[in-house]
C-alpha cells in the first residue's frame, strides 16, 4: 500500500473474537478474490472488518481492483470507502488512473477529493512531463548551463496544468513552489555539490525558484546527513559564527559542499537554531522554505 497511509498497516491484526464468525482475514481475501461479485458486494465484505485499517485499505484495493476490470466510472465507488485517510487514498489512486488513461479532467477531479493527499496527489500527474523536460536527451539529464533551452516549453506547461487545477481557486495548493522546484531539481541533484551560478543567467520569475529549488535540494542533503553517524553531534559541536564552513567540507564529503551563497547561509543558520538550540529534530517536509505563492 501507498507509503502515505502504510503506517496504518502497523495495526493490521487478525480477527479473532470470540463471536465473530468469519475472521478478518479470510473476509479480507474473499473481498479481492476472483468471481463474480459486484465491487459492492466486494466492498461490503471489507466493511464487516472489525480491524479499521483493515477496513480501509480492503476498500481501497477493491475500487483499485474495479478500475482495472474496467469498471466504468470506479472512482464513484470511493464514497463507499471509510470516510478518512482510505477514503482519500482511494481517490488519489483513481486519479493515478486517469492519469494513465491520459485523462487529464478526471484525474485532476479525483485529487481534488483526496484530502489531505491534494498536493502530493497533483504533482504525481504532472511530473512525467516536467521529467520530459530536464531530461531531453533520451533520459540523460539536461546539463544545468542549458537551463534556459527548456524554459519556454516550462512556461507552457506550468500555464497548462495552473489552469487545469485551477490553482487561484485553492489556497491549500502549492503547486507554483512545486513545479518549479521540480523543474530545477531534477536537473540541479545529477550534479555533486551545489552552485547556485547556474541560476545567475536566468530571467527574474525564474532566478528567483531556481535559487530555492537550490536551497531546498541543500536542505534535503543536510536532512539526510544529521541522523547518521552522529551527524547531528558533528553539526552542532560547530560555533555558529563559522556556519561558512560546512560549505568548504568542514563535516566531510557529506554532499553539503558548495559554492557560498545567502540562501544556503539561510539554511544552515534556521536548521542550526531548529537542531542545536532549540533542540527540535529538523523537519522532514521542507515546506517552510516554500516561496511566498506568486500570483
Amino acid at each position: 500500500m501507498a507509503s502515505r497511509v502504510i503506517h496504518l498497516l502497523l495495526v493490521f491484526a487478525v480477527g479473532c473474537g470470540a463471536q465473530e464468525t468469519t475472521p478478518d482475514h479470510l473476509l479480507y481475501s474473499q473481498a479481492l478474490e476472483k468471481g463474480p461479485q459486484t465491487a459492492s458486494d466486494r466492498l461490503e465484505l471489507c466493511n464487516q472488518l472489525s480491524n479499521p485499517p483493515a477496513r480501509g485499505d480492503c476498500a481501497a484495493n477493491v475500487v483499485q481492483l474495479a478500475a482495472r476490470t474496467r469498471h466504468a466510472e470506479p472512482e464513484t465507488l470511493c464514497a463507499e470507502v471509510e470516510e478518512g485517510a482510505w477514503r482519500a487514498e482511494c481517490y488519489f489512486q483513481m486519479a493515478e488512473h486517469w492519469r494513465r488513461k491520459k485523462n487529464k479532467k478526471r484525474a485532476v477531479e479525483n485529487c481534488a477529493q483526496s484530502g489531505p493527499f491534494k498536493n502530493d496527489c497533483e504533482q504525481h500527474l504532472w511530473q512525467g512531463e516536467v521529467r520530459a523536460l530536464t531530461r531531453p536527451n533520451g533520459g540523460s539529464p539536461l546539463e544545468p548551463d542549458n537551463f534556459e533551452s527548456i524554459l519556454p516549453r516550462a512556461d507552457l506547461l506550468f500555464e497548462e496544468w495552473r489552469s487545469l487545477l485551477k490553482f487561484e481557486d485553492s489556497a491549500s495548493s502549492d503547486f507554483d513552489a512545486r513545479f518549479w522546484r521540480v523543474i530545477f531539481q531534477q536537473v540541479l541533484e545529477t550534479i555533486p555539490g551545489v552552485d547556485l551560478k547556474h541560476c545567475e543567467p536566468l530571467g527574474q520569475f525564474h532566478k528567483r525558484h531556481c535559487r530555492m529549488a537550490s536551497a531546498h535540494l541543500y536542505l534535503r542533503r543536510l536532512q539526510q546527513f544529521l541522523p547518521r553517524g552522529g551527524g547531528i553531534q558533528r553539526f552542532c559541536a560547530l560555533p555558529e559564527e563559522d556556519l561558512s564552513r560546512v560549505m568548504s567540507g568542514a563535516l566531510g564529503p557529506v554532499g553539503l559542499e558548495a559554492q557560498p551563497d545567502e540562501v544556503l547561509m539561510d539554511v544552515l543558520q534556521r536548521s542550526y537554531e531548529h537542531v542545536c538550540v532549540r533542540k527540535d529534530p529538523l523537519p522532514v517536509s521542507s515546506d517552510w522554505l516554500l516561496l511566498p505563492r506568486s500570483d
